[in-house]
């Protein structure tokens, strides 16, 4: 890979090097010198003692031998070295005063103001929910605010002047140290899209317009109606580091020209399509940011004037918004199927509405999830829930045909009309149907009902079902147990599970050894909403079970692929991420990774390893090449993908 400085503008990042250590020695010559001055000076012996200059006395010692106790060579040293920092720290001032656009140096001044100005008023990442977006510079908290809106209303930010001030604030305190960009998935994956880049490309091109419009007042320069600068002498060449435009052009970000020098679309002039395309919204950006640049927010917005204005986007999205628009649900399907999950467990699920009045009547209501619905991998993970908690004796209850998208996908994908219009049709729901408290098993689900619902006017006490369910095996109402036997039914490798999610024997481990698991944390559950610990401690109560962790984990952990609605079109660039990550899981030799989301279930489950480079276990030709990754686990084969619901379930039966 790559390296995170790639783009980085490395003569700039030299020179604020040099002007540091050349100002920081002549501090300490200074001091030095000081020290030898008084040393020799009749009547200021006594102030010449390490007591004053404990860092620096031996310097002084040396420098009043090396002049031979001469005071005026000693102050004409003293009066050089003065005007050598003064030289010095003045250049360092013209030069960031002439290159503003220079982030290496000014973010020493404006990533103060940037970490002050956050969107999060406790000083957390922005991440959890996304942010608003805005219109006439007031925030959209209803579908209502789409309505009646003049011609000429600008929806998301399509040129640079539609950033709001601290957008560019953002811009301009990236210090270019590429920590977002070593953990991006995308750009791991061979992707064009990297974070550092891309907010390094949109400040660049804030300078250039800035300096053309600059050119365009003083020499009378024409501009149409349609916004194109007509140039009568040129303008001066874009600011650009040879090293980023070489960058852009190497990752296929933009052109071999860099970004455009003067007022244009964000995208595609600036901003590939495949760059605002490629990312997951994974927050990995986000939070190793150190100056807490919103990257996620300013995709969204990217992508909501591209979707709202210019109707551009990733053609199967197209069907995952026609699904949410006319069914509730981007998979397309008919309500009356919502509960087809539920059909072969051995008892009854009461639905609100229908079998109660409304479900403060129960402990929980169950939000099942689009995926949980209709999914047929997610399905066992909604019916091993519901056995779970029929079991540990809590009474909860089900929407059913009453449930609807929350809006996930359509406002990851930037069609925030969509999603206002979603949520509304949600709170009302939930409101009406007055549940204690919300469980739901969908990562995505969890992060906008608890996170970006309270923003408009819905605010419900939501957990995810890993942490129900851990909270009770550890009060003892769920008890694990470890297999009786080692004896499989069924060859390794095919799936016995039945529609409960239970009873696979794939994945048993042999007499007296642990069955490895690794841990896979949902970026909208982890990195979004902290929740580490819980999935873990529950994957750590089932007997017999060994938990492995992958190198890149918790707050580090790698995307799945399916964010940022990824999960509705198809990955064309590159490596598949879900491919990278299976084959990361199966490096720590685990026999199954653990989800705790039906996308990442979804998007790992599906996940072969391909382009990974790996050698294949049955290969029959040793010395053939083949894209399988199953030599990355010790095993030969890519580990297993289930819920841990689905364990959980599978450990409980075996008490019963």
């Amino acid at each position: 890979l790559a390296s995170r400085f790639l783009g980085s503008t490395r003569w700039q990042a030299l020179f604020v090097e040099w002007v540091i250590f050349i100002v920081c020695a002549c501090v300490v010559a200074l001091r030095g010198l000081e020290y030898a001055l008084f040393s020799v000076t009749p009547g200021l012996e006594a102030h010449a003692s390490a007591l004053h200059f404990p860092l620096t006395a031996w310097l002084g010692a040396l420098f009043a031998a090396a002049t031979s106790s001469s005071a005026t060579a000693l102050a004409n040293a003293i009066v050089l070295v003065s005007a050598l920092k003064v030289i010095t720290s003045m250049t360092w001032l013209t030069v960031i005063g002439i290159q503003t656009g220079m982030g290496v140096a000014w973010h020493r001044f404006v990533a103060i103001l940037n970490l002050y100005t956050r969107r999060n008023a406790d000083g957390t990442k922005s991440l959890g929910p996304a942010d608003h977006m805005l219109i006439d510079g007031k925030p959209v908290t209803s579908e209502d605010d789409f309505d009646d809106l003049p011609e000429d209303t600008v929806l998301g930010v399509g040129t640079i002047d539609d950033f709001s001030w601290k957008a560019r604030l953002d811009l301009y305190a990236c210090t270019e140290c590429g920590r977002c960009q070593e953990l991006c998935p995308a750009w791991n994956t061979q992707k064009p899209l990297s974070p550092k880049l891309l907010i390094m490309g949109l400040r660049d091109h804030m300078e250039s317009a800035s300096n053309v419009q600059i050119v365009e007042q003083e020499e009378g320069h024409q501009k149409l109606e349609d916004g194109e600068v007509l140039l009568d002498k040129g303008v001066p060449a874009s600011p650009h580091s040879f090293d980023l435009v070489s960058a852009l052009s190497l990752s296929g970000a933009t052109g071999p020209e860099g970004v455009s020098a003067v007022t244009a679309p964000l995208v595609p002039e600036v901003v590939s399509e495949e760059v605002l395309w490629d990312c997951t919204n994974c927050g990995a950006c986000v939070e190793q940011c150190p100056v807490d640049i919103e990257h996620i927010d300013h995709i969204l917005d990217l992508r909501r004037h591209q979707v709202l204005m210019e109707g551009a986007f990733p053609r199967e999205l197209g069907r995952a918004f026609r699904g949410m628009e006319s069914k509730a649900n981007p998979y397309n399907q008919p309500a009356r199927k919502r509960m087809d999950w539920a059909k072969k467990l051995d008892f009854d699920i009461p639905v609100v509405g229908e079998d109660i009045e409304d479900a403060s009547q129960v402990d929980y209501l169950f939000w099942v999830g689009c995926a949980g619905a209709y999914d047929d991998t997610a399905k066992k993970t909604s019916a091993a829930v519901a056995e779970l908690l029929h079991t540990a004796g809590v009474s909860f209850a089900v929407l059913g045909s009453g449930e609807s998208c929350a809006g996930d996908p359509a406002r990851r994908a930037g069609n925030e009309a969509l999603f206002q219009m979603l949520a509304a049709q949600v709170i009302d729901t939930l409101k009406e149907a007055k549940p204690q408290k919300i469980v739901v098993s969908c990562a995505h689900c969890f992060n906008t009902i608890a996170g970006e619902y309270p923003e408009l006017g819905g605010s419900f006490d939501v957990v995810h079902h890993t942490q129900l369910l851990n909270r009770l095996v550890r009060d003892g109402l769920l008890t694990p147990m470890a297999p009786a036997s080692t004896d499989s039914t069924a060859p390794t490798g095919e799936d016995t599970t039945d529609e409960a999610g239970a009873g696979s024997t794939d994945g048993v481990p042999q007499a007296g050894a642990p069955l490895k698991v690794t841990y896979h944390d949902a970026c909208f559950l982890g990195r979004h909403n902290r929740v580490y610990e819980p999935p873990r401690e529950l994957v750590g109560s089932l007997p017999n079970v060994e938990l492995v962790e992958m190198p890149r984990n918790r707050d580090r952990a790698m995307c799945c692929g399916a964010g940022g609605a990824h999960a509705w079109f198809e990955e064309t660039r590159g490596t598949r991420i879900a491919d990278a990550r299976i084959v990361e899981a199966a490096s720590t030799g685990a026999d199954v990774v653990a989800t705790a989301c039906p996308f990442c279930s979804q998007m790992l489950g599906s996940a072969s390893g391909t382009s990974a480079g790996f050698v294949s276990a049955d290969a029959t030709d040793p010395g053939s090449a083949s894209t399988d990754a199953t030599m990355a686990s010790p095993g030969g084969k890519l580990p297993e993908v289930r819920d841990v619901a689905v364990m959980l379930l599978e450990a409980v039966k075996r008490g019963q």
